[in-house]
């Protein structure tokens, strides 16, 4: 009876040893000599087998500032601009995300500026030529809507939460 117990316990102490958890707002990625499976609350994790790697799923804001850029009525103006991004909930775009670019990179705002800042600068380049100057200043939000349905098909597993024009004014 004592044998059995010291066993049972000795599991139980094995699997809390063993058991890996993913914080709030993040992932576990667990790569197996199978694959790679995605959990949000967590799993047991063998050090010599698997390899598990936190993934952050909370949004980020990168803000740009873009000089110059021409409009409709061939105005030169600046705008500032942020974007929220976050790695996208759904499993094949974490997996996808970890392969590509890496756990701990998906977070870092320079790796998300290499990314992302040339697809953002085309997008805002862009939608400010289709509209005059009287327009971009009233139309914010549409200004906003109009990038995001010009990036939403190259993000590589990430999602944009929102783009926010901050400023617009003539350049100098």
């Amino acid at each position: 009876m004592v044998v059995l117990v010291v066993i049972l316990g000795g599991g139980v102490l094995l699997i809390a040893k063993l058991y890996r958890r993913a914080p709030p707002g993040h992932a576990l990625v667990v790569t197996t000599t199978h694959g790679m499976f995605v959990t949000r609350t967590g799993a047991i994790v063998y050090p010599s087998i698997n390899q598990a790697e936190v993934i952050d799923l909370t949004v980020r804001a990168l803000a740009f500032d873009r000089k110059g850029l021409a409009t409709r009525d061939d105005q030169r103006i600046d705008v500032t601009a942020t974007l929220r991004l976050k790695v996208s909930d759904a499993q094949e775009d974490i997996e996808k995300v970890a392969r590509s670019i890496g756990c701990a990179r998906a977070a870092d705002e320079s790796v998300l500026r290499e990314l992302f800042g040339a697809r953002f600068g085309s997008a805002l380049a862009s939608t400010v030529r289709e509209l005059p100057w009287s327009e971009l200043l009233s139309k914010r939000e549409e200004v906003a809507d109009m990038m995001t349905q010009l990036m939403k098909d190259s993000m590589q597993g990430f999602v944009i939460e929102d783009i926010a024009i901050d400023r617009i004014e003539r350049a100098e």
